[in-house]
């Protein structure tokens, strides 16, 4: 007599009955990304198999899912970094023009620099490093 397999419903019903916990979605703050729908069906699967085999590493997965959840603050600087440029050796004015006057002409010669370059982009931030040297 041939054997049978489970049906469907069967192994449906052994996923159903496992605590599913939603362990992509941010725990905190509402500013980090929430996983994919597969993702979730992935750790749901992963985490019902955890905590029948091996329950111990259900605290371990816990600690993966964090470690590896990307900090929103490292993924702004790497893209800031990424298009930022260092101009050196800028003139500087005097300590007597304002600080309006200051950032107005430090921006002025940022712009004349890349007109030199002839390169065709907008700063979206212009700033000095450093001190105010006379």
């Amino acid at each position: 007599m041939p054997s049978q397999r489970p049906s469907t419903k069967t192994i449906s019903n052994k996923t159903k009955s496992a605590a599913v916990v939603d362990y992509a979605a941010p725990e905190s703050t509402g500013s980090e990304p929430v996983a994919p729908p597969d993702s979730q069906v992935l750790l749901s699967k992963l985490l019902a198999i955890l905590e029948e085999k091996a329950p111990e590493a259900v605290p371990l997965l816990n600690q993966l899912i964090t470690a590896l959840r990307p900090n929103p603050k490292d993924i702004v600087e790497s893209e800031k970094r990424s298009r930022s440029i260092v101009i050196s050796g800028m003139p500087e004015t005097g300590r007597e023009l304002t600080a309006s006057q200051r950032q107005a002409h430090t921006e002025l010669s940022v712009i004349k620099m890349l007109d030199a370059l002839d390169i065709e982009a907008k700063p979206v931030e212009i700033y000095r490093m450093g001190t105010l040297t006379d």
